[in-house]
């Protein structure tokens, strides 16, 4: 790889300094110079220049920098949405609980406030609502068993729970 590398170390030390990416640099070689290599002997090519050189100052990005960036921004996926709903819990709730709005309706609804987010995103944070509802309803279950004016009325046992388990040995030995 350093051979074929090594013609072009100057203009790929000067690139790097323009901020040009690993894989910028690497479709620039591709495109240009018909050099096929990988991310990892371009970055130690650029490392071995810059052992060689030291430059306190960067150059100014050529005209060619804005269209690798993007053909590279091209292929990446952009993210549409806030995944952190937190703020819009409520109004979520609101919307689907009390004016009872689909879920497509409610996506809707937070588009015409701008906020970004997909349809994916509101399942999410009903799931979130719902969950948190259930575990509301498990805790008030919970503390509210057994209550009563005698305790002793609160929970009968069952013919199958009071007899004895003959697996575990609570058969008289003789």
């Amino acid at each position: 790889m350093n051979d074929k590398l090594s013609s072009y170390k100057d203009e790929i030390l000067s690139r790097h300094l323009q901020h040009y990416t690993l894989a910028m640099i690497q479709l620039w070689l591709k495109e240009e110079n018909n050099i096929s290599v990988c991310q990892s002997a371009i970055s130690r090519s650029i490392h071995r220049s810059l052992k060689q050189r030291t430059m306190n100052c960067r150059p100014a990005q050529d005209a060619q920098y804005k269209y690798y960036r993007d053909k590279i921004d091209a292929g990446l996926q952009h993210k549409k949405y806030k995944r952190h709903l937190n703020q819009y819990l409520g109004l979520i709730e609101y919307y689907r609980y009390r004016l009872e709005f689909s879920p497509r309706k409610i996506l809707d609804k937070l588009k015409a406030q701008d906020i970004e987010i997909s349809i994916n995103s509101v399942y999410r944070a009903l799931r979130l609502i719902d969950e948190r509802k259930a575990d509301e309803i498990f805790t008030e279950s919970e503390t509210n068993v057994c209550k009563t004016k005698n305790p002793s009325q609160g929970i009968k046992q069952g013919d199958v729970q009071l007899q004895p388990n003959s697996r575990f040995g609570n058969i008289p030995q003789l």
